[in-house]
């Protein structure tokens, strides 16, 4: 599953997954809180199917923040330059949903007398954070994505590269058969066009 987090496409619907459920979790909050609330019970008149609905959606929206964090936080020890400023924006609005999640189970949990102030406040802004943070990747990812489709051609042109590719790495010295298999195929030429990629960003970013 890392593996899926780790490709331009599944980090693509990984992040319209994250923003969808954003948007419908901000559409159900505001849909509670127009219910009348209980300040002395802390409780809400709104339909117990829509609340439960919001807490289950909430839980599956903390799992996908903490399944991406898994996998994206480790990729910032490969960078050995400064990170550009998209990046570092990306990163502030990421780390800035784990503070408003935080505060805003610690305040449902365990300090409800702040929930009908801070919770929709808080709501709210996870909903802004999560859109700006998806909207700063998501067009490039799809386009890196439509790139990476696209990038090897045609069948017969893929397998004239995979041939060509394997005709030349044995003058690299490399001797293990596994390892030259595993290049000179089409995951190995999309995973050595990405790396290229990612070695253009670091020099113009120098």
């Amino acid at each position: 599953m890392s593996d899926f987090v780790s490709t331009t496409l599944g980090n693509s619907l990984t992040g319209m997954v994250f923003l969808a459920l954003a948007i419908l979790l901000t559409f159900l909050m505001f849909y509670v809180w127009k219910f009348p609330f209980d300040h002395e019970k802390c409780k809400s008149s709104a339909p117990r199917l829509a609340i439960n609905a919001h807490r289950l959606l909430g839980y599956l929206f903390v799992l996908i923040y903490i399944f991406i964090m898994w996998n994206m936080v480790p990729r910032l020890w490969s960078y050995q330059i400064e990170l550009p400023a998209r990046t570092v924006l990306h990163l502030a609005l990421g780390i800035s949903i784990g503070a408003l999640l935080f505060m805003k189970i610690a305040i449902v949990r365990y300090f409800k007398h702040m929930e009908a102030k801070l919770a929709p406040l808080l709501g709210s802004g996870l909903f802004l954070c999560s859109f700006l943070l998806i909207s700063l990747v998501l067009p490039f990812s799809l386009r890196e994505a439509y790139l990476e489709s696209t990038a090897l051609g045609d069948e017969s042109m893929v397998q004239s590269r995979i041939k060509r590719v394997r005709e030349l790495l044995p003058t690299t010295g490399l001797e293990d058969e596994k390892l030259l298999a595993d290049l000179s195929s089409r995951k190995g030429l999309t995973a050595g066009r990405r790396t290229i990629q990612c070695l253009r960003v670091r020099t113009r970013c120098i």
